[in-house]
């Protein structure tokens, strides 16, 4: 008796033991992806403290595409803040919105992101939806007079069979823009693609993913119409 419940102690002491590790590895992980993209945040902040930004402005937020896209050039226009980052997921912006997305209280939000979520992440479409969603409310409650306007997903030939699940997330955020008086939806997909129906290769650069400068323009292009639109109505609450 005493050498079996000896062991069954020595047997929970293991499991506890396993459990306490697990939990340390996740906790370091956790920590980990926090700090993913924390230098680039920082490099934000660190830009704002020597420098003023722009009242009323339109902010880019997003991933790579938007970190690339040259919007002060392209949306001349306007006041323009960009604060696209990495390859980062929609997750990633709800971890730093309050830092690189509230303090400015823009005028209007054009929001871009989830490629990375679908292809590197493997998300579902419900939880790529989701996460927007949790960017959504984040804004709206502290922003209630900022529109969002949500660029559809868009593919580069590389990961052209992914399209599938980004056009659920496009569909499932434009019935939502439906619904909701502060999101609009831009579709600046389908003015990318070739007469046989998928992307146009002239548009991206050799890696297939990001775009080229003709592509900035034509995807600056798509957008301006709505942007216009949603500016102005801004303007005048």
């Amino acid at each position: 008796m005493t050498h079996g419940y000896g062991r069954r102690i020595c047997a929970l002491g293991i499991v506890l033991v396993g459990l306490l590790a697990s939990c340390m590895v996740g906790q370091e992980a956790a920590k980990t992806e926090v700090n993913k993209w924390e230098n680039d945040i920082r490099t934000f902040e660190q830009w704002d403290a020597k420098n003023s930004f722009p009242k009323d402005a339109v902010l880019f937020a997003g991933s790579s595409s938007i970190r690339m896209w040259d919007t002060a050039k392209l949306f001349t226009e306007y006041p323009v803040i960009n604060r696209g980052f990495g390859g980062s997921q929609i997750s990633d912006v709800n971890l730093y919105v309050e830092r690189i997305v509230l303090p400015y209280q823009p005028k209007v939000i054009v929001f871009y992101c989830g490629v990375n979520d679908i292809v590197g992440g493997g998300k579902a479409p419900e939880w790529v939806v989701a996460d927007f969603k949790q960017f959504l409310a984040t804004v709206h409650a502290a922003l209630p007079e900022t529109p969002v306007i949500f660029l559809s997903i868009r593919l580069g030939p590389a990961w052209w069979q992914h399209h599938p699940r980004a056009d659920r997330v496009n569909a499932s955020i434009r019935d939502m823009a439906q619904t909701l008086e502060y999101l609009h939806y831009a579709d600046v997909t389908t003015g990318m693609m070739g007469a046989d129906g998928t992307p146009e290769p002239s548009l991206f650069l050799d890696d297939k993913i990001h775009l080229t400068e003709q592509g900035n323009v034509k995807w600056a292009n798509l957008l301006r119409p709505m942007l216009k639109k949603v500016y102005e109505a801004a303007t005048k609450q």
